[in-house]
């Protein structure tokens, strides 16, 4: 079977925490997730995180020059919030269990799951200095990726099961499993398709890509859509600004190109 590649939207957004993480000039970046209270399981009173997982006040900055904990780059209604660290990049993991995860269930191994996320500009020195941040223009970029050595799909296993128990004493730094685990209750595990990368071959990148480029939709409001330069190389158009649909990439040239675009080998400049 040829392989593909996916590109899914991940990390903090505007509708999902409330803001954007941040990108230098240099393009320099920190990867920050999406709250862990904003999953479904946490409705009405039912809003209390397991204990013992991330906050956004305990996780520190790739860029230590630049920032401390991932708070600094948070609304601060949320900087104590617990994290919901998908995907991970330690043991290299992704989990779903929205309506993407019938698509990522469809991954094989040596398919490419690309991670994308919404970043804003920031060009002070000393960001963590809140009363001196000075954000501009924002966009969408590539920040890592998954080679993908193996799926694991819960919606076709018993939670006990010797595959269940496998893939939770196997995934243990998956931010589902994390949950579960802290909790003890299976709903952190409905509906989830597990995507364990390669972790030879997977990584969080150290410069983030830019694969958008600003336009308006049919009311004259802001829309980020895939950029001229992106459109050729990996043959994708139109809004990107949602993580639904999953953009699947087939052809093998552009294949070839969104590897060699990841691997540093193309420059990543241009509209």
């Amino acid at each position: 079977m040829s392989r593909v590649a996916k590109l899914l939207r991940v990390g903090l957004d505007t509708g999902c925490g409330g803001g954007l993480g941040p990108i230098w000039p240099d393009r320099f970046f920190e990867y920050i997730p999406i709250p862990e209270f904003s999953r479904p399981m946490y409705t009405g009173n039912n809003r209390t995180p397991p204990k013992g997982l991330d906050t956004y006040s305990s996780m520190r900055c790739r860029n230590a020059e630049r920032g401390v904990f991932l708070s600094a780059f948070v609304p601060r209604r949320i900087s104590g919030e617990t994290v919901h660290h998908d995907p991970e990049f330690e043991t290299c993991t992704y989990g779903d269990c929205t309506g993407k995860a019938k698509q990522l269930a469809k991954l094989q191994p040596e398919d490419l799951l690309v991670f994308y996320a919404g970043l804003r500009t920031h060009r002070d020195h000393q960001p963590h200095q809140r009363s001196n941040l000075r954000f501009t223009q924002t966009g969408l970029y590539i920040i890592g990726h998954l080679t993908v050595m193996e799926v694991v799909d819960f919606t076709k296993m018993f939670l006990n099961s010797i595959a269940s128990l496998a893939a939770i004493q196997n995934y243990p730094n998956n931010a589902h499993i994390r949950s579960y685990r802290a909790r003890k209750d299976a709903r952190f595990l409905e509906g989830l398709v597990l995507v364990a990368g390669d972790p030879a071959r997977s990584r969080l990148l150290r410069k983030a890509i830019p694969i958008s480029r600003l336009s308006r939709d049919k009311t004259g409001k802001p829309l980020h859509v895939v950029s001229y330069k992106m459109q050729r190389l990996l043959g994708i158009k139109g809004s990107i600004q949602r993580s639904v649909p999953i953009r699947t990439i087939t052809d093998p040239e552009c294949l070839y190109n969104l590897e060699q675009l990841i691997l540093g080998n193309i420059l990543e400049g241009g509209k």
